[in-house]
């Protein structure tokens, strides 16, 4: 593999793991994807038939927190 593949990957989950540590089943994460583009707000990056997952944003969900930190504007 490319190096710059392997640096993708450790950066992203692919849907498998995401569901385990969202304690989902990937079917369910592939069906919010193909209905709104994205899964508990989190948008993937689609490379062939595979989905991955940015891992920050899905620790953040994990966590119960937003996708994505809302900037203080956002909030106001």
């Amino acid at each position: 593999q490319p190096a710059n593949f392997r640096r993708f990957e450790l950066e992203h989950y692919d849907t498998n793991q995401m569901a385990k540590l969202l304690k989902r089943q990937p079917q369910t994460l592939r069906v919010y994807y193909n209905k709104t583009g994205s899964a508990y707000g989190i948008t993937p990056v689609r490379i062939g038939h595979r989905l991955y997952w940015p891992k920050t944003q899905v620790r953040r969900v994990s966590k119960g927190l937003p996708a994505v930190a809302q900037t203080q504007e956002e909030t106001a």
